[in-house]
């Protein structure tokens, strides 16, 4: 298993690389997650991973894909299959070795290494040499995972062998995040009164997560419902212009930034929530969505995330909203709706239920499994 990004770090993929590592070794597949060196790689992040990690290190002068396959150049001999995380720079490592080695290669693609947005900046392919070594990957690999209709449409789009392509979903701990857990600790913890109303988003902190529209939002649901706490956890790049941004709008005393919250109290952080919202722009919804939707909390998402979301649980999704994230008058509206009808909440449990039969890392290692059998 290797990636360009891992715990301490914590965000969708890293989470999704040491879950998905522990479900493949339940299973009885042994397994190596090679990972870069940080100064705070003891720092414990409550998420625990029960496989050996390799950590190679890296540095500015030289390209993190040579690193990568160095390192793997001591173990992939004895090793089935090589499972790449982005299309670089691990998939170029993984393509590497394929070829040195001959083993097969599968790539998940998690968004950026795929998806280009020009008018926010982001995407790896905005650099066209990087654009020429992801079309390469994409040509060379043995096969690609895409956890949504969207990035496999995208990867085809770009010229990979849609015979390649491979839509297998992200998974949830629905053991931790499931409608059973009590969020009263941590609103004593944060300080929220009882009678307070929570939204909750969980992102790192980039444009492309649309936290500006979402702050604009703030002030027209407080008009309505004045005791109402706003959380933002995550960290990134953009954290302090939206700290900025809610201290110039007077905001601070109904916003709460959590920073990067420990996975263990993850659970409980949703569980205090009463609504939460994903404003990021993109075309598909990660693994924070999945744990609130598992955690049976009413979600507000981009209305280009329907069709991701019904491809992965089908069928009735009123406790979901789906709105312009770009427009804060609808986020607000949208919002407004979930703290005002309780029954939202009910209803949610339905859909939780439905995260739990489909959706569990169990299910997504045994379709992963399957995948590293079929391979030349």
């Amino acid at each position: 298993m290797l990636t360009s990004t891992f715990l301490p770090m914590i965000g969708g993929a890293e989470i999704a690389v040491a879950e998905l590592s522990n479900a493949l070794h339940r299973l009885g597949a042994e397994v190596t997650i090679i990972a870069p060196e940080y100064q705070e790689s003891n720092v414990n992040t409550g998420l625990a991973f029960n496989v050996p990690v390799i950590r190679y290190r890296c540095t500015q002068m030289i390209p993190d894909f040579i690193p990568m396959t160095y390192a793997m150049m001591k173990i992939a001999r004895s090793a089935d299959a090589i499972h790449a995380h982005f299309l670089y720079p691990s998939g170029l490592a993984g393509v590497i070795i394929k070829y040195l080695l001959h083993r097969p290669c599968v790539v998940t693609m998690h968004g950026m290494d795929i998806q280009v947005y020009k008018s926010l900046g982001y995407g790896l392919r905005l650099d066209w040499r990087l654009d020429l070594i992801v079309k390469f990957v994409l040509r060379k690999v043995n096969a690609l995972i895409a956890p949504s209709k969207f990035i496999a449409e995208e990867a085809m789009k770009a010229g990979a062998d849609p015979s390649k392509v491979h839509i297998l979903p992200n998974g949830v701990d629905t053991s931790k995040f499931n409608p059973s857990i009590s969020g009263e600790a941590m609103r004593r913890e944060l300080g929220i009164d009882r009678e307070e109303h929570v939204v909750l988003t969980v992102a790192n902190f980039r444009t492309v997560k649309g936290y500006t529209y979402l702050v604009h939002a703030i002030p027209l649901i407080l008009k309505e419902y004045p005791k109402t706490k706003f959380i933002f956890c995550g960290k990134g790049p953009d954290e302090q212009n939206t700290i900025n941004m809610v201290r110039t709008l007077g905001l601070s005393k109904n916003v709460i930034f959590a920073g990067s919250v420990n996975q263990n109290k993850m659970p409980m952080l949703y569980a205090t929530s009463d609504v939460f919202i994903d404003p990021s722009l993109g075309e598909w919804a990660g693994i924070a969505v999945l744990e609130a939707l598992s955690s049976a909390k009413p979600v507000v998402l981009a209305r280009t995330k329907k069709d991701y979301l019904l491809d992965l649980v089908g069928g009735e999704m009123s406790s979901v909203i789906f709105v312009n994230p770009q427009n804060p008058t609808q986020l607000a509206e949208a919002i407004i709706n979930c703290l005002e009808d309780p029954s939202l909440t009910r209803i949610a449990r339905v859909l939780s239920e439905k995260i739990v039969q489909n959706l569990s890392w169990k299910a997504v290692a045994d379709r992963t499994l399957t995948l590293y059998k079929s391979l030349p």
